[in-house]
């Protein structure tokens, strides 16, 4: 079975956000747009971005709230 590496969400207020994990990147794009609001392409700064969201929603406070919590699968 093949992973796949690329994962994107639509947020609530129409970006996208998109991770691709071959390429150790997290883009963020405006609707319509073409160039990325947002880029991260260092897995450091990726992992610190995760933490710093982490830290600041953790998902315990925030999973009873109607919001998408993606669980870890063992796949």
């Amino acid at each position: 079975m093949k992973r796949q590496h690329a994962l994107s969400v639509e947020l609530k207020s129409g970006e996208i956000a998109i991770v691709d994990k071959g390429r150790k990147s997290f883009q963020i794009y405006n609707r319509g747009e073409q160039a990325p609001a947002a880029k991260l392409k260092s897995l450091f700064d990726i992992i610190t971005l995760r933490d710093l969201l982490n830290d600041a929603y953790p998902v315990e406070d925030y999973s009873h709230a109607q919001v998408r919590v993606q669980k870890s699968s063992s796949l």
